[in-house]
């Protein structure tokens, strides 16, 4: 479950802190990844009631944010006419034809940058899309931003085709799903208020947040709580002069997370508490930073 949390408010003057993204995800690779994919669930047929004769389990996923500090890196397709960029779930069957709506050909973008424009300004994120798979859950699969060669076909009124090799999109997170019928979700609203301070009283202040995780199943999971920068410490004035500490009940680990043994159906409430991190004497005026929360799953 996605969430787009409000901003964080304190004032220092005018000084307005932190929002948070939360999204479900398992990281298949966190290095550098600045698209954050995130599976909302995974259903047996039986469930999903899908009609396609092979069909055994029914993805629902979404793009949940793409931000831009892996902008100035090279697109792999740059060049090539027939490469097109897609979300899919990696590792599934019925990967071979791409929705109309979901795909986008690159290779007329120089960077990975100019690829995100032009894509988040065609489907708008978050971006939802079903997926369809004729072979059960292996272990190996994970939805991602995903790119490939291919060509355009008839098949079901004109679809395209990937006929090369399927990749993950450099920078894009590859997100595990949770087991069939299996779905885990963060519920709240998720704001941290620092209230009115002045700021000789901003340094070492804490104000809090609390979320409540539930599984439909008996699982363990682990909830991380970073920055962009897979860090703790989420930046809030470009020029360092206001940062804040995430902790996950008491735990300055919060970016390595916190394991938690869950019941089905029984929700688990846990608190995230920002500590504001002052350096000299910050000016009045708004300030923001963007912290991602993540529920791993097993």
């Amino acid at each position: 479950m996605n969430k787009k949390m409000k901003y964080m408010k304190g004032r220092v003057g005018n000084l307005y802190l932190l929002s948070l993204i939360i999204a479900i995800l398992v990281p298949y690779s966190t290095a550098h990844a600045t698209v954050f994919t995130q599976v909302l669930s995974a259903t047996l047929q039986n469930s999903c009631h899908v009609s396609v004769i092979g069909i055994k389990v029914c993805y629902q996923s979404q793009i949940t944010a793409w931000n831009e500090s892996g902008d100035n890196l090279p697109n792999p397709c740059y060049g090539d006419k027939d490469c097109v960029i897609f979300p899919n779930i990696r590792s599934v069957g019925n990967t071979s034809y791409v929705d109309n709506n979901a795909f986008m050909t690159i290779g007329d973008y120089a960077t990975i940058g100019d690829v995100r424009k032009a894509y988040t300004a065609k489907v708008s994120l978050p971006f939802t899309y079903s997926t369809l798979s004729d072979q059960l859950p292996t272990g190996m699969e994970c939805a991602a931003l995903l790119y490939g060669d291919g060509k355009w076909t008839s098949l079901n009124g004109g679809t395209y085709n990937i006929t090369g090799a399927v990749t993950v999109f450099p920078t894009s997170l590859c997100a595990a799903p949770p087991p069939p019928v299996g779905a885990c979700k963060i519920s709240g609203d998720i704001t941290i208020d620092y209230g009115s301070v002045s700021a000789d009283s901003l340094s070492g202040r804490h104000a809090t947040g609390t979320a409540s995780i539930v599984c439909d199943q008996d699982t363990l999971v682990n909830f991380r709580v970073f920055s962009q920068e897979q860090s703790n410490i989420v930046k809030l004035r470009d020029d360092n002069s206001i940062s804040a500490k995430l902790t996950i009940d008491g735990q300055n680990t919060a970016d390595v997370g916190k394991d938690i043994n869950l019941t089905a159906g029984v929700p688990q409430a846990v608190t995230i508490d920002s500590e504001a991190i002052v350096t000299g004497t910050p000016d009045a005026g708004p300030f923001e930073g963007v912290a991602i929360a993540v529920l791993n799953l097993p």
